[in-house]
């Protein structure tokens, strides 16, 4: 049904079939990988994915931990693979890899529908397969919202593409609406789609269609239902005034740009300074660089539609993550590229199929020595987020030492490996990054107890109960403070308050068996 009218089957289902396998070879070394950076938080301990309630998925937020984001789709992903495959990362991980290739090959649909051209849609399709800048949603697991949301998406402009005649008489239309729906519920930015719709209507059909209304429509509501119930849109996020903002995005754009083209020096922990002046050099460079791109864009290819929607799309796609419209914990996030990513696929596959017009070998000769460069790229980046933890998050400290998450999940990783000191010089450089994380000063407490600094652990405990009344770990590890300086009454108050958060957290009830023995052994 998804596949263009009047196509041979046999003509496609080898470069299909080719793009689905080199994406999959590309990606296996990746199902070695764990659970890393807000998995833990969004994945193993997230208690909707134990239940067997699936209405309430769609009834609250994200996760206890991330009330901004309103994602349902993604959490029901993830209580379907946990049911697959419990706590098992390879699941996760799978089911990511499967996500991608999936797209891979909706790429390769849309390609060939706005084109008609077969070399055009491979070439689309192969480089969105193996490209190393998309390697980090496919990685990283808490990242699926980014792969949730183009695969809905692009499903959706399929779906409308097809349409023929009377619009509201036509089901693809619908399917189209509904696709929309579920591209919102799997990550905030799917809003801008319209946008998608609309320009397509203005390239290829020359004029602003009435079918594009409802899907404003469905945005409207979404925004509104958004504003009612979840109006943060981000957390921990200093708000700069605009003029600063948009000059800080033309270098944002470039970077972007760059690593599509050269996707050297990845990492997870961007660090973008603030730009507040247009005299920066980080501003004229990149927009010289733009402003000689759409030079040249009219001069050679502004008859070439599908190039044109190609960098529509790219442009419009990022617009949510350039914190103009939403408020982003982050400058730059190399996972946020992955949709609008299709735009520049497209509009370098349109040269690609230009050179094949001419020069068929040079074509195939410039695909096949992209598709091995960046498919190299990709398999030796996965190795990182495969590998050691320990070296993953010291790869991110390296570009940006101010990266407060990763110093607190490598101060997990030494806690677990008993390195007390180390863990805790984690925990202190956190706490000077982000002073408000309670789950910094939690694990800080629970180091000073190891320790015996009873008045030190003490004090962490309390900050982090007054950070987080609600959070169970921050009461039980205040209440073994308490019962190392043996002040057994406030332990038991604590550890019921862990009891009544967590009801089935075995160490506290054994903590409180132990305070009933204190106390009768005192008397």
């Amino acid at each position: 049904m998804l596949m263009p009218e009047n196509i041979q089957y046999k003509k496609h289902v080898w470069l299909i079939l080719a793009i689905a396998v080199l994406g999959f070879l590309v990606y296996a070394n990746a199902l070695k990988g764990g659970f890393l950076w807000d998995d833990e938080l969004l994945i193993i301990r997230n208690p909707d994915l134990k239940t067997s309630d699936l209405l309430s998925l769609f009834t609250r937020p994200l996760s206890p931990y991330f009330q901004a984001y309103y994602r349902p789709l993604q959490n029901l992903s993830f209580k379907l693979d946990y049911r697959l495959w419990h706590l098992e990362p390879f699941g996760f991980h799978l089911t990511n890899i499967l996500i991608h290739i999936f797209n891979s090959l909706l790429v390769y649909i849309l390609a060939y529908l706005v084109s008609r051209k077969k070399t055009l849609a491979f070439s689309a399709g192969v480089l969105f397969s193996v490209h190393t800048l998309l390697s980090e949603p496919v990685n990283y697991i808490s990242s699926r919202s980014d792969l949730l949301v183009a695969f809905f998406c692009l499903l959706s402009v399929i779906f409308y593409l097809k349409i023929k005649g009377n619009f509201l008489k036509s089901g693809l239309f619908y399917f189209s609406l509904f696709s929309f729906a579920l591209a919102l519920l799997s990550k905030e930015t799917a809003v801008i789609l319209p946008l998608i719709l609309l320009a397509w209507g203005l390239i290829f059909e020359r004029k602003v269609l009435l079918k594009v209304l409802p899907y404003f429509g469905v945005a409207a509501l979404y925004l509104f239902v958004r504003a009612v119930f979840w109006l943060k849109s981000g957390q921990n996020t200093e708000h700069l005034p605009l003029i600063p903002i948009l000059l800080t995005d033309i270098n944002i754009t470039a970077i972007y740009l760059r690593l599509l083209i050269l996707p050297i020096g990845l990492h997870k922990g961007w660090l973008i300074r603030p730009i507040i002046s247009a005299a920066s050099l980080s501003v004229i460079l990149p927009a010289l660089t733009i402003l000689a791109g759409a030079v040249a864009w009219n001069i050679l290819y502004k008859k070439d539609k599908v190039f044109s929607l190609g960098v529509l799309w790219f442009f419009i796609f990022l617009l949510p993550v350039l914190n103009i419209f939403f408020t982003l914990n982050a400058p730059l996030s190399e996972a946020w590229a992955y949709p609008a990513s299709v735009g520049i696929f497209l509009a370098f596959a349109s040269i690609v199929n230009r050179i094949a017009q001419k020069k068929r070998i040079i074509a195939y000769l410039i695909i096949a020595l992209l598709v091995s460069f960046y498919a190299l790229l990709t398999m030796n980046r996965n190795k990182l987020w495969a590998g050691d933890p320990e070296f993953f998050y010291q790869d991110i400290l390296k570009y940006n030492p101010y990266d407060f998450t990763a110093h607190f999940n490598l101060g997990n990783i030494y806690y677990k490996k008993k390195s007390y000191a180390r863990a805790e010089e984690e925990y202190k450089k956190t706490i000077s990054l982000a002073p408000n994380l309670a789950d910094a000063h939690t694990n800080l407490c629970s180091i000073y107890v190891l320790n015996n600094s009873a008045d030190a652990a003490i004090a962490e405990g309390k900050i982090a109960v007054r950070l987080a009344p609600g959070y169970f770990l921050a009461h039980y590890s205040l209440g073994n403070a308490y019962f190392l300086k043996e002040e057994y009454g406030q332990a038991e108050e604590e550890y019921k308050k862990t009891l009544f958060l967590m009801p089935d957290f075995a160490p506290a009830q054994r903590r409180l068996e132990a305070v009933k023995q204190r106390w009768s052994e005192k008397k």
